[in-house]
């Protein structure tokens, strides 16, 4: 099985409220403690700034390379962070080519172009994206809202303003305390894969502080996707999970 599926896995790498428009640039804090605060305190102030956050929308340009090949594309995401996330990905002239939607059990996915569903377990989507297999992670990475798990092993020290974050398995977090967010991350799939996560460009979304820019980057795959947020919605009354299969398209399974 190939390790991705022509635009409909692009999607994983990738209501009553009206879309923000991401134009305020994030005010930066004082980082008031830099550079003294233990992995615990500073997982406790990133948990803070993100916890009232459930759910989001998103209307994004997404730039996808794989190897030579590469895309410029439309995105649309709409995620409940605990547990689902659905992608649309549409190519010049607005045309849909795909959907993908993962949920706490299962994923799914649409090569319309090929008239093809691709469905397997949730854990299947580890296959296309180092983590996706994990429910609501992915939907937190693209938007920014990761928070690293720390316990025993992990050191902490400052570096440029940040703090560096390092797990004993070799996972890297590098944090800003002005807005108690990730720039930067990286580990190792339990396939062996190293990939990684960027963000850049933050800016205040309804009192939220989000990354208009968020990079992902499989070297072992030639794989990389960018993802420019245009517009965010943050707790949409409506986020329409709406997946809905061509009753016509080929069946593909795929395993974990």
């Amino acid at each position: 099985m190939r390790r991705f599926v022509p635009l409909a896995a692009l999607a994983v790498l990738a209501g009553a409220c009206t879309p923000a428009r991401i134009v305020t640039d994030a005010t930066p804090g004082d980082a008031a403690g830099y550079p003294n605060h233990s992995a615990a305190q500073i997982v406790a102030a990133m948990r803070s700034s993100m916890g009232r956050v459930h759910s989001y929308r998103a209307e994004s340009r997404m730039e996808a390379e794989r190897g030579a090949r590469s895309f410029d594309l439309s995105a649309s995401v709409r995620a409940r962070l605990s547990d689902t996330l659905l992608a649309v990905i549409r190519g010049p002239l607005g045309i849909e080519g795909g959907r993908a939607l993962v949920t706490p059990d299962s994923f799914l996915a649409i090569d319309r172009l090929n008239g093809r569903l691709y469905v397997g377990r949730v854990q299947s989507a580890e296959r296309y994206v180092p983590g996706a297999g994990t429910p609501g992670r992915l939907a937190r990475t693209l938007l920014g809202m990761e928070i690293p798990a720390v316990g025993p092993g992990w050191t902490v020290r400052p570096a440029g303003g940040r703090y560096l974050m390092v797990g004993p398995d070799g996972q890297t977090w590098t944090i800003d305390p002005r807005f108690w967010r990730a720039t930067s991350v990286a580990e190792t799939a339990p396939d062996g894969r190293r990939f990684s996560r960027t963000y850049a460009d933050f800016a205040t979304v309804d009192g939220v502080v989000v990354p208009r820019r968020v990079v992902l980057v499989s070297p072992a795959d030639s794989a990389r996707l960018a993802f420019e947020h245009r517009t965010v919605t943050v707790n949409p009354a409506d986020l329409r999970l709406s997946f809905s299969p061509p009753g016509d398209a080929t069946v593909v399974r795929i395993d974990p």
